[in-house]
């Protein structure tokens, strides 16, 4: 077992957490293809929630990352405004959620975010999203109902290490050793 200093970190606790519900409860999509959660109708998991939380611990100790499509807690409901209109996210995020997962939600959403750099703005007036990956969208000071404002970015490469100012995301490039969560 791991120490116990790293399981009372916040966030153990939460990657556990994320690691049960998967299990437990699944993410809620039918085309789940991850064979540990539960919404995989393929997977064949424990119904016992000793056996789960036994299951989870496994699987953080091996270092796995549960689904990342689970969302913990009330899901927090936004809006995103790009060039090619106003949508709203297609998959799920919590506010314990992180910068990251936001990121990746958005370029599921906004398909040309995916190949695109991209900046985001919120608020009113208006702000520059200032982020990290790991920055929780509750610190960031996201709550549902906010509408994000992607603007495509002037930068072309992508950064070598993820960006902590402004919080904007950029497709690999073949000389950069950066790859995207």
């Amino acid at each position: 077992p791991p120490p116990p200093a790293t399981m009372a970190s916040p966030a153990a606790k939460y990657k556990m957490l994320r690691w049960f519900h998967a299990i437990q409860s699944g993410c809620g999509r039918t085309d789940c293809s991850s064979s540990l959660c539960k919404s995989n109708p393929a997977s064949s998991l424990p119904t016992d929630a000793n056996e789960i939380g036994a299951l989870a611990l496994q699987q953080m100790q091996a270092g796995a990352s549960p689904c990342e499509y689970v969302c913990l807690g009330p899901a927090v409901t936004l809006r995103v405004r790009s060039p090619s209109g106003v949508r709203v996210l297609a998959r799920p995020v919590g506010r314990n959620d992180t910068w990251g997962q936001l990121r990746r939600a958005i370029e599921a959403t906004v398909p040309e975010a995916a190949a695109r750099a991209f900046d985001v703005r919120h608020g009113f007036p208006p702000k520059m999203l200032q982020a990290s990956d790991d920055d929780t969208l509750e610190s960031i000071g996201l709550a549902s109902g906010d509408t994000l404002v992607l603007e495509w970015s002037s930068s072309q490469p992508a950064p070598s290490a993820p960006s902590s100012h402004p919080a904007s995301a950029a497709p690999p490039s073949p000389s950069s050793s950066h790859t995207r969560p």
